[in-house]
C-alpha cells in the first residue's frame, strides 16, 4: 500500500437497542462513531455491567481488531448510531509498514488490557 492510497470505510448505521457486538464473537472489526450513542458491557453472575457509554468520535472493538481475537465486550446502541467500520483486513493494510518495535509495543499493551478486564470482570 503506497503512503497516498486511502481505504475506504464502510458506514453503518443502527437502531436504538440493536446489537452491534457480542462478547466472544469473532472480530468484526473496530468501529468509529459519527454520531449516536453505544453501550459496552458484560454480563457478569447474570447481571449487566456497564463499562462505558460512546458518542461520537469514540471507537469501541479496537482491541480485537489489533490482537485479532474475539470481541470483549457487547456493544449495543441506546439510540441511532451511525460508524465507520475497520475491517481487520483494513487494519492488517494500515499496519503493515509499522516498524516491528512499535508491533510489539501495542501487542504488549493490548495484552495487559485483556488481562486486566479479565481479572475484573471474568473471561467472556
Amino acid at each position: 500500500m503506497s503512503q497516498n492510497s486511502s481505504i475506504e470505510l464502510a458506514k453503518l448505521s443502527f437502531g436504538a437497542n440493536d446489537i452491534i457486538l457480542e462478547a466472544g464473537a469473532a472480530c468484526k472489526g473496530a468501529f468509529l462513531i459519527e454520531s449516536g450513542l453505544v453501550e459496552v458491557y458484560r454480563d457478569v453472575d447474570q447481571r449487566r455491567v456497564v463499562i462505558a457509554q460512546l458518542g461520537k468520535g469514540e471507537i469501541f472493538g479496537e482491541l480485537a481488531v489489533i490482537d485479532d481475537m474475539p470481541h470483549a465486550h457487547h456493544v449495543r446502541a441506546i439510540q441511532d448510531t451511525r460508524c465507520l467500520l475497520i475491517t481487520p483486513a483494513q487494519y492488517q493494510e494500515l499496519f503493515a509498514n509499522t516498524p516491528g518495535i512499535m508491533k510489539l509495543f501495542l501487542s504488549r499493551v493490548v495484552r495487559k488490557l485483556r488481562m486486566t478486564t479479565d481479572t475484573t470482570f471474568g473471561k467472556s
